[in-house]
């Protein structure tokens, strides 16, 4: 019989795989927009995904790795001319 802490701990780790999806097809649309060398929509993209991680993600993923991403992604956007 599974304990009150076990199933608690399931459903943490199932909406933080949910958040982590979320965030990296928000990423594959950014990388897409950047190929395709469409500024303004990868930089769209960048602010909503920005606030998102910054809002509701802020115990998903470790800081250093957020902003590791987030800064390889604008480095991108910036390089589109």
């Amino acid at each position: 019989m599974l304990n009150k802490n076990s199933i608690i701990n399931k459903k943490k780790n199932k909406i933080n795989n949910i958040k982590k999806s979320i965030i990296k097809n928000s990423i594959r649309k950014i990388k897409f927009f950047i190929k395709n060398n469409k500024k303004n929509e990868a930089i769209l993209y960048y602010k909503t995904f920005q606030s998102i991680l910054d809002k509701k993600y802020k115990n998903v993923f470790n800081k250093n790795k957020v902003s590791r991403i987030k800064s390889r992604i604008y480095k991108n956007i910036i390089k589109i001319v």
